[in-house]
C-alpha cells in the first residue's frame, strides 16, 4: 500500500477511536451516540447546598409557631442565642406551658417575615383560646443571624 492510502485510513481509524468507534450499537435503546451514556455510570458530583437566608429565617419562624400551636415549649430555647434563654423562659416557655396546663389552644391567624431597615422581623397574630376565652395577640420577634445561624431575638 502506498502512503496516500494508509494515511487516510489511519486518520479514519483514529477518528473512530476518539469518537467511541464506528458502530455504536448497544443493548440499550437510548439513541445516544458517543460517550454521553458513560457519564450516567459515574457517581454524581453534588455541590453542597448553598444557604438560602429566606428559607432559613422561615424555618425558625415555622418552629416557634409550631411550638405555640402544638403547645410544646421543649424546642423554644434552641431558637434563641444562649444570652437570651432567660428571657425566652420567662416569656414564651412560661406562656406556652401555662396555656397547656389550662387545656387551652393556640392557632396562627397570620404570620409573615418583614424586612425593615435591613432587619428581619417575624410578625404573627395568634388566637388564644384559654378557659373558654378567646383573645388575639400580635407578636413580633426579630430574626438575627449569628455565626451563620438564624435565631429569634428580643432585641429591637
Amino acid at each position: 500500500m502506498k502512503l496516500g492510502t494508509i494515511l487516510p485510513a489511519m486518520l479514519l481509524g483514529l477518528l473512530l477511536a476518539a469518537c467511541g468507534g464506528g458502530n455504536n450499537a448497544s443493548t440499550s435503546n437510548t439513541g445516544d451516540s458517543g460517550g454521553a451514556g458513560n457519564t450516567a455510570k459515574e457517581p454524581a458530583k453534588e455541590e453542597p447546598a448553598k444557604p438560602d437566608p429566606a428559607k432559613d429565617r422561615q424555618a425558625v419562624a415555622d418552629k416557634i409557631l409550631k411550638a405555640y400551636t402544638d403547645l410544646d415549649s421543649s424546642g423554644v430555647l434552641a431558637l434563641f442565642k444562649a444570652e437570651e434563654h432567660e428571657k425566652a423562659k420567662s416569656r414564651m416557655v412560661r406562656e406556652i406551658d401555662d396555656i397547656k396546663k389550662k387545656a387551652g389552644t393556640v392557632k396562627v391567624e397570620s404570620s409573615k417575615i418583614e424586612e425593615r431597615e435591613g432587619k428581619f422581623y417575624l410578625v404573627a397574630t395568634l388566637i388564644f383560646d384559654v378557659a373558654g376565652e378567646n383573645s388575639s395577640k400580635t407578636r413580633e420577634s426579630q430574626l438575627i443571624l449569628h455565626e451563620g445561624k438564624w435565631y429569634l431575638s428580643f432585641e429591637r
